[in-house]
């Protein structure tokens, strides 16, 4: 015995069925694979059952997370072979003969054939599948390795999945729906990705078709039977609606199929093909551009790697080699466009998928956001990327049960967003396969899903709750004021830059303090300050008080550029400039800081707006009001030369420099250079805007290097002195009271041009005011546009979904209206009121009505059918729910039989009643004329002196007339209904009667005077001549019997009074 109580054989090896022919040998001769972690991690967990929401015995699927698969890539080169999942049930060993026949037995592939099986009986069925191949036939033990070109059967009683790379077995669930193929085909997803393949052949029920959609979305190839050769075709037609098959076809083609694709799929994936990119960048450029033309979304900040490895799929299943042929095909064939738009969009997701993050915003962040929340304000969710809508019904079911919890009751609002139209439209359908029985509980089911058939369908109630849309989250305007975003396993499929843009546009989206939810291979580390960490292990945060560096402006959508190729560098470059600058300014700064000297930066009118460094040494506020005028607060001297060296920067646009002066800084004399600097303003292209309206000034003190030395001065002064004339002293003297006059002269100047100054300051300071004012209200109506934007989104995404609800009403009407103008029935719906809400047009006639007694209540009509109290009846069944049958009969003496039902909501609320009436007059008035036929011949049977008896087709007596009781001595009542062999004791329990009336009679349909003797109750010994008559029955219905039974005494004593 294993560890898992499994049998096993005695020396621990699996049992090998031998093969018809000669084992191939294995190729070895397959590529290696560099899986990319970033996209491939994306929902490894998610194709996993889900069964901790369940509450089912289910086996649980442990998905590695990306850092280990990229640590393991390694082992997984090593057995880069593909794996086959076939998925089978009823009438299938005829479909897998047929397509074990067709398979090559040297495709490299390893298959494992999973089978509805009982498990209370052994299985033949590796006996069986080892008649159809050369392939050796293995039947699945715990822990199994696969091999290539090896088939692998699972056994009875079990459930098998693939876990690293070896096939484990787990018990067969006890409760609940037993889905082996889904189980398995999400395993085989989960660990080959690319290289599994799925297959559905001939069965009854839903199992595979969740299996096929997790094989496709992780890259791998789909195919299911075709009608033509499956005997049950329920199975694959599940599948094929899902829309996540690649091919349908017979049983033998799937195998010529899988001999064609297989040995091309050990290479496809391999790295060194990805890193070639199949033919060059060039051409996957123009593909993305044909995508971006064609759907109006750019894939070129998408990962490349997800790309190539759709890319490579589609080329598998055209069997082309070449990315150039590919391309080709795209330009030929639109639809194939669609079909790889498709592909790159699909996304793994499940209903309640990685059960403990539900579990956890349902126990902590729902209530506390509902704590928090404000009355009559709906709770606001978005979900981009909802792909088929399982996403935004969970969270809204979770939503629904915590408030319920609370007993707090909030509008709900969930917006679900994607860019693919056909996953929007499966999701606004609600419907589902029956298979989410392994994601979501029994309890989930019965209160949030209606059973439709083999399909559950969404409640109106949550249905109400979600609305879907079209949006592309890298470039239509996002919504507002959200609450919570879950936006799981969509980063992982697009590049950094782009990355940190989707992250910045939730933060402007959230109210603060909102949640985000990201996947569990998904962080915010592109944009860390944004949010802050709730739960780190499943990935929850919050959004922060930061300020977004990265201004979020809406994109108008993408055009085909004129070369027709993808100008990706570019739009890395423009995300990333943001970052690059906030670098260097940083950088600047701390360099500025410490090196650069201190200086103010002014306006024209030497207002200052800036101070950099410590100016204290050469500014100081000046007495009196406020101001941040540059002259009122430098020190003496320096005013002067401050103006003195502006005037001249704004005369000749360039930097300007003081000569030193000297100034006082505590006691202590130093030398200053004022230097003004004109600030420019330099574009990005690097054009100049224009004269300056800022100057740098800056104060630079001289060291004691550059300053002249007493003695050099002194030496200078003396060599220069010398004695003056008369005429000379008195032109000194002359010059200086023409200075003195100067300076009078210049300093009333500065005074009256300071008063000028602070007129045109106080002036300035006026416009300022209102510019400020007028810049608040240019951001309140910026911030009413951002609103303007959103509300407008959002009435967008109502408008649609409005529009797509009344497309489905009058759809819905339409085929109502043709059903009703159909059904040559009398159908009356009725209303709680009892009023009359339809009517079909039969109705009108027997039940005399109009159409404008649709709103009047039945008891204002007079129908032609004769019934007592019909309104206390209708109203009965409302009441009671139980319905009505009785028959009725009109003026002209037809006879109808009138069912009451109550009218059901798909909320299974009794919102009325359906009267209906099925003209059974015929049936009555020849149930009437048999009865009376009947009683006819029942009134010649008794007449008739002869004992006769009446049989049905099991011999069981119907009637008897009166001679047959007295000659047995038994009443009507006691014989009727009995076995005929048991009457009176048993005396006709006979053989020769048994052949009689079981052989002889069904045959020959007469016998005559056949000669019996009947040992009776008294132990008397009775000869009686047996005579019979087969009489056919009508309709289907089995032969009755008529037996006549006359003693032979009788006969004889007849036959003497003849003669």
């Amino acid at each position: 015995m294993g560890t898992d109580g499994e049998e096993r054989p005695d020396d621990g090896t699996p049992e090998v069925v031998p093969a018809k022919g000669p084992v191939p040998a294995t190729e070895d001769g397959a590529e290696a694979e560099t899986q990319d972690s970033a996209e491939e991690s994306g929902d490894g967990d998610l194709v996993g059952p889900g069964n901790e929401d369940a509450g089912k015995e289910q086996p649980e699927l442990s998905g590695r997370p990306p850092e280990a698969e990229e640590d393991e890539g390694g082992s997984e080169e090593e057995r880069a072979f593909g794996v086959v999942g076939i998925g089978a049930s009823a009438g299938s060993l005829e479909s897998l003969e047929a397509l074990l026949r067709n398979l090559r037995p040297d495709t490299g592939l390893a298959f494992v054939l999973v089978q509805h099986l009982d498990p209370r009986q052994d299985s033949l069925l590796p006996e069986l599948a080892a008649r159809f191949t050369t392939m050796p036939v293995i039947t699945v033990t715990q822990s199994l390795p696969l091999e290539p070109d090896h088939l692998y059967v699972m056994p009875p009683g079990t459930t098998v999945l693939l876990v690293a790379g070896r096939l484990t077995l787990e018990p067969r669930p006890t409760r609940g729906q037993n889905m082996p193929i889904d189980l398995f085909f999400r395993s085989l997803a989960m660990e080959c990705r690319g290289r599994a393949i799925g297959v559905i052949l001939s069965g009854m029920g839903t199992d595979g078709a969740l299996g096929v959609k997790a094989i496709k979305a992780e890259g791998g190839l789909t195919f299911a039977e075709s009608d033509e050769t499956a005997k049950h075709s329920a199975m694959p037609r599940s599948a094929i609606a899902t829309g996540c098959i690649d091919g349908v076809f017979s049983a033998p083609e799937i195998g010529s199929e899988i001999s064609l694709v297989g040995p091309r799929l050990q290479g496809a994936y391999s790295h060194d093909e990805l890193e070639r990119g199949l033919g060059g960048d060039q051409d996957l450029r123009r593909i993305i551009a044909l995508l971006r033309g064609a759907k109006r979304v750019d894939f070129s900040l998408y990962r490349h790697t997800t790309i190539r490895r759709r890319i490579i799929r589609r080329m598998l299943l055209h069997k082309l080699h070449r990315l150039a042929d590919y391309l080709k095909l795209l330009k030929d064939e639109p639809a194939e466009i669609d079909a790889l738009y498709q592909d790159v969009l699909i996304r793994v997701t499940s209903f309640f998928r990685d059960p403990a993050v539900h579990e956890i915003l349902k126990e902590t962040v729902f209530p506390a956001l509902l704590r928090e929340h404000i009355p009559e304000q709906p709770v606001r969710i978005w979900v981009p990327g909802c792909a088929t809508g399982e996403e935004a019904y969970s969270l809204a079911m979770g939503l629904l049960e915590c408030m319920e919890q609370l007993k707090v009751y909030l509008p709900v609002q969930v917006f679900a967003t994607d860019v693919s139209e056909t996953a929007l439209e499966l999701a606004r359908a609600g419907v589902y396969v029956e298979n989410i029985a392994l994601d979501v509980s029994p309890e989930r089911l019965r209160r949030f899903f209606v059973r439709s058939g083999k399909s559950y369908v969404i409640s109106k109630v949550v249905r109400e709750m979600c609305i879907f849309a079209r949006q592309d989250l890298t470039s239509d305007p996002p919504f507002s004021r959200v609450d919570l975003i879950s936006c799981r396993n969509v980063l992982i499929y697009i590049e950094p830059p782009l990355q940190k843009r989707v992250l910045n546009v939730f933060h402007y989206a959230l109210k603060p303090n909102g949640i985000l939810v990201l996947g569990h291979s998904e962080t915010t580390s592109s944009a860390g300050e944004l949010f802050k960490v709730i739960d780190r292990k499943h990935k929850i945060f919050a959004k922060t008080s930061a300020l977004s560096r990265v201004a979020v402006d809406f994109l108008p959508t993408l055009q085909p550029a004129a070369s027709g190729l993808t100008t990706r560098p570019a739009l890395v470059r423009a995300l990333s400039e943001t970052t690059g600058q906030t670098t260097q300014r940083d950088a600047d700064r701390l360099v500025m800081a410490r090196y650069a000297p201190p200086g103010v930066v002014i306006s024209q009118d030497m207002h200052v707006v800036q101070f950099r460094g410590q100016t204290g040494d050469y500014l100081e506020p000046a007495p009196g009001e406020p101001s941040f005028n540059l002259m009122k607060m430098a020190r003496p001297p320096l005013p002067m030369e401050i103006r003195t060296a502006v005037h001249k920067a704004q005369k000749s646009g360039e930097a300007t420099r003081s000569n030193p002066v000297v100034l006082s800084v505590n006691g202590t004399p130093r030398t200053v250079v004022v230097e003004v600097l004109p600030l420019r303003t330099i574009t990005q292209e690097g054009r100049d805007l224009g004269a300056p309206v800022h100057y740098v000034v800056l104060f630079e003190a001289q060291r004691a290097s550059q300053m002249p030395t007493r003695e050099s001065r002194n030496q200078r002064r003396h060599s220069r002195e010398r004695p003056l004339t008369a005429e000379e002293r008195h032109e000194v003297a002359h010059l200086k009271q023409d200075l003195a006059a100067s300076r009078e002269h210049m300093q009333s100047i500065i005074e009256e041009r300071e008063a000028v100054n602070e007129e045109l300051q106080s002036a300035n300071e006026e416009i300022l005011s209102s510019n400020e004012e007028l810049q608040s209200i240019n951001e309140e109506l910026e911030t009413a546009k951002e609103e303007l934007q959103s509300t407008n989104e959002e009435l967008t995404t109502v408008n649609e979904e409005l529009r797509g609800r009344n497309l489905e009403l009058t759809q819905l009407n339409n085929d109502l209206n043709n059903s009703l103008s159909s059904v040559n029935l009398p159908i009356v719906m009725l209303s709680t009121d009892l009023k009359i809400r339809r009517f079909t047009p039969m109705a009108e006639r027997v039940l005399t009505l109009i159409p404008t007694d649709i709103g009047r209540p039945i008891s204002d009509i007079r129908p032609k059918i004769e019934v007592v109290d019909l309104e206390a009846r209708i109203a009965e069944v409302i009441d009671t729910m139980k319905s009505f049958e009785g028959d009725v009969r009109d003026r002209d003496g037809r006879w109808f039989s009138m069912r009451i039902r109550p009218y059901r909501t798909v909320e299974n609320k009794i919102e009325g009643a359906v009267l209906t009436l099925v003209d059974v007059d015929a049936s009555r008035r020849a149930l009437e004329e048999a009865q009376e036929i009947r009683a006819y011949a029942d009134g010649i049977l008794a007449l008739l002196p002869e004992p006769m008896c009446v049989l049905d087709g099991a011999l069981r007596v119907r009637n008897t007339n009166g001679a047959f009781q007295d000659l047995f001595q038994v009443t009507a009542d006691a014989v009727r209904g009995r076995f005929f062999y048991d009457l009176d004791g048993g005396p006709w329990r006979l053989h020769s009667t048994r052949v009689l009336l079981e052989e002889v009679l069904p045959r020959q349909v007469i016998l005559k005077d056949h000669l019996l003797e009947l040992e009776l109750a008294d132990g008397a010994r009775q000869p009686v001549l047996l005579s019979a008559r087969s009489i056919p029955g009508q309709g289907g219905k089995p032969a009755e019997f008529l037996l006549v039974a006359v003693r032979e005494t009788k006969r004889r004593e007849l036959q003497e009074q003849g003669e």
